[in-house]
């Protein structure tokens, strides 16, 4: 018997019996009754304390349960590639005001999760196996926050929440989907609070037969299947305002895709006889995290463990290939009130662990980094204004350490809230481009300085308008050039090359006209290399101009939308010599409430069954519909 295999099917099959055991558990508790408090709305992302939103000086985003149901999204980069300032390319990368996708830092509970590589050159966020069924709130930041997180927020940050951070009281919530491509989908959820304990539970599968990305090539089967399994667990004890609170979580995220092997080297249609092999790529998210939090109405600490481990593997029909990342931190925050304003302190420390198995030419790869920050900030209130100044000193034990720092403010003027940001950012090299026979330690971290400057006026019922211009400058940028022989490979090597300019706006307005509900935002980037053999060229896979317009209708117990979304022309490489064709989406989404309990949903994407691409030679999805019904009680 294959030990390897055996021990594979003993761990799945504890996960499993701890899931379903603690799902039983959580739904058979006698639960006390409690009353379901309504608190203000905070968002931490801005500052790293609870901040009410409306006191943020920063470009930040939040989306509700009812927001992110309402969308009918399937995917995280399919929900956030429809916000403004926000491209979304296929299910695995993210763009956030032209910065590159793995310029962005991701929370999931608190916990940051990264690829480091494995695969995706630059690493980057594992969107593809991140949770969206059981999320209770998105927090989406634009712009530099470095001086707040640290590596990986040069672009922007993503804070996913499932944990419930406020409120009291019992909750459940269970969905069964149906849809195009024999599409099944399910998924429970159950929370409980007993006195000082609250704990929840939650479980989501989904499975549907794909559709062919690659008709250029020949290959059994056409559709390339996709199956998504979450499950999450966490217990809290106490509350942060009397004494503090106790959270423990761990959370398990699997997706399995069917991919295909071409060989990249020969031209269109890249495989030299047409045809192309299946195979499958799994990748197994794990994390855990323990937080203590107290807060009263002047001050607060927060002392939070956690790890997030990434293990990916395929079927790769010359040789399977395997690759674990795994990042622990460590973090501890002090924050109180003063006469002068608000303040925040704390340490973070965390390793970075990078291990891969020897696959075709590659030798095996077991490196650990370590990185220890201090930062801080101030918020300060002016009369009218407001300001916030951020720092943070970060230091690595494989590269030089890096001082960022941030300063916002905001006014009304003329009848104009007005928001301004000027910061500094910067992303270590990855692990693989540090370690792997691809790296050097030469290569040196990604820089940044970015500034912004927004308007607001108005509001919903009158009309809410907000402008946004911002330009970031990257320098240091690292790829990876088959022309470079720097590293123990000989080709393909990590290096410095480049530098890069991202000059955009931003135009959103939002109206309503009694029960019909209208929005439109337009972003237009210029985003461009300023250096080497491409300087002048577009950054790939950036349109210089989308839009987003939608139509929204309440009838009593229905709800109805309609959006449609242009993306503009782009290239799919940094020489521009492969343009990516603009093309428009319709979707139409419709809603209803069956009784106190029920509702039901039903989307259908790309309405007009539209032909475009988000990769060249990749064909996107076409017209496709699902059915969710939803039961939501105590």
């Amino acid at each position: 018997m294959n030990i390897n295999r055996l021990r594979s099917s003993v761990r799945r099959g504890a996960w499993r019996g701890f899931w379903l055991g603690a799902l039983c558990w959580a739904w058979g508790v006698q639960a006390q009754p409690a009353q379901v408090v309504q608190l203000p709305e905070v968002v931490v992302t801005a500052t790293r304390v609870n901040t009410p939103l409306e006191d943020v000086v920063r470009d930040v985003t939040v989306l509700g349960r009812e927001e992110i149901e309402a969308s009918g999204a399937s995917t995280l980069v399919e929900l956030l590639g429809r916000l403004p300032g926000v491209v979304g390319v296929g299910d695995a990368r993210l763009y956030i005001r032209g910065a590159e996708a793995r310029m962005t830092a991701v929370y999931v509970d608190g916990v940051r999760v990264d690829r480091q590589d494995a695969l995706t050159p630059g690493g980057g966020a594992p969107w593809d196996v991140l949770p969206l069924d059981d999320v209770e709130r998105i927090e989406v930041l634009r712009g530099t926050a470095s001086s707040l997180y640290g590596s990986d927020g040069m672009g922007g940050v993503v804070r996913i929440i499932t944990t419930p951070t406020t409120g009291e009281g019992n909750s459940t919530r269970a969905s069964l989907g149906v849809g195009a491509w024999q599409q099944q989908a399910a998924s429970v959820s159950v929370r409980r609070q007993l006195e000082q304990t609250q704990v929840g539970v939650a479980v989501s599968t989904e499975h549907h037969d794909g559709y062919d990305q690659r008709p250029d090539l020949q290959h059994t089967p056409a559709n390339l299947a996709q199956r998504r399994q979450q499950a999450h667990a966490y217990w809290q004890w106490g509350q942060p305002d009397a004494g503090g609170r106790l959270t423990l979580g761990v959370r398990q995220g699997l997706t399995r895709q069917a991919s295909v092997k071409v060989n990249y080297l020969n031209v269109a249609p890249w495989s030299a006889d047409g045809t192309g092999t299946n195979f499958w790529v799994t990748q197994i998210l794990n994390q855990w995290h323990v937080e203590w939090a107290q807060q009263d109405a002047t001050q607060g600490t927060r002392v939070a463990l956690n790890q997030a481990t990434l293990d990916f593997g395929d079927t790769y029909p010359s040789s399977a290939r395997a690759f674990k990342g795994i990042t622990s931190t460590l973090s501890a925050q002090r924050q109180g009130q003063a006469e002068w304003g608000q303040w925040h302190a704390g340490y973070e420390g965390k390793q970075d662990r990078y291990q891969t198995q020897p696959w075709d030419y590659n030798p095996a790869v077991n490196a650990v980094r370590h990185q220890h920050a201090l930062f801080g900030g101030l918020g300060l209130p002016l009369g009218l204004a407001q300001a916030q100044l951020d720092a943070r000193y970060d230091t690595s034990s494989a590269d030089t350490s890096v001082l960022t720092g941030s300063v916002s403010a905001g006014m009304p003027v003329a009848g104009w809230q007005w928001r301004g940001t000027l910061g500094s950012g910067y992303r270590l090299p990855t692990m693989s481009q540090r370690f792997s026979i691809y790296g050097s330690a030469s290569v040196r971290p990604e820089k940044s300085v970015s500034a912004e400057l927004s308007a607001e006026r108005g509001d919903v019922a009158q009309g809410h308008t907000t402008v946004t211009l911002y330009q970031q400058r990257f320098d240091d940028l690292i790829l990876d050039l088959s022309s470079n022989s720097s590293c123990a490979n000989g080709s393909f090597c990590a290096t410095n090359v480049e530098r890069a300019q991202v000059d955009g706006w931003t135009l959103v307005h939002r109206q309503a006209w009694g029960a019909w509900l209208g929005a439109l935002s337009m972003d237009g980037m210029v985003a461009s290399n300023k250096s080497g053999g491409n300087q002048g060229k577009d950054l790939n896979l950036r349109p210089r101009l989308s839009w987003q317009a939608s139509l929204q209708r309440q009838w009593a117990a229905v709800n109805a939308s309609v959006d449609y979304q242009h993306v503009g022309r782009r290239f799919d490489d940094a020489a521009n010599t492969k343009p990516l064709a603009a093309y428009g989406v319709w979707k139409l989404g419709v809603s209803g409430v069956l009784s106190p309990h029920w509702r039901w949903r039903l989307n259908v994407d790309n309405l007009t069954d539209a032909t475009y691409e988000t990769f060249k030679d990749y064909a996107a999805p076409g017209r496709r519909w699902s059915m969710h019904l939803v039961w939501q009680g105590g």
